[in-house]
């Protein structure tokens, strides 16, 4: 992935972008909208799971907990570049570039997230933190 943090800064506690060309708006454009729309997809994933796990499945359910947790983190930390880029867009009345139907990109970050969460489940798991176990008294 070509790095693209030059093309913003830090005015007055606001983000601003200021792309080299129209080409190259339009590329950090679709790397943020692919990455927005898969982690997106990802969190709604997750709360689906955690919605539908039995009560039992503590692991499990602690498991997507922690992913809930980063790929919020991840989301919280691409928001306001994007909506920088798409203020750009709006305030130099340009279109907002038409999204490709398969992204390279996409597939690679869906790997790479995919990887770090079976290494977060693996670490988890292998984690010697006591659980309580302790059953609710029946009322």
């Amino acid at each position: 992935m070509e790095d693209f943090q030059s093309q913003f800064s830090t005015e007055n506690d606001q983000i601003q972008f200021h792309p080299a060309s129209k080409k190259e708006a339009e590329f950090i454009f679709l790397q943020l909208k692919a990455e927005w729309s898969f982690l997106q997809e990802k969190l709604n994933n997750a709360k689906d799971i955690l919605d539908k796990l039995p009560e039992k499945k503590i692991i499990e359910k602690a498991q997507e907990v922690g992913t809930l947790i980063f790929v919020n983190k991840a989301l919280q930390s691409i928001q306001p570049k994007f909506e920088t880029v798409k203020l750009w867009y709006t305030e130099n009345k340009q279109k907002f570039p038409k999204i490709p139907k398969t992204l390279n990109l996409r597939n690679k970050r869906f790997q790479l997230i995919n990887e770090y969460i079976v290494n977060l489940r693996d670490k988890i798991k292998n984690d010697d933190v006591p659980i309580n176990h302790t059953k609710p008294v029946p009322t």
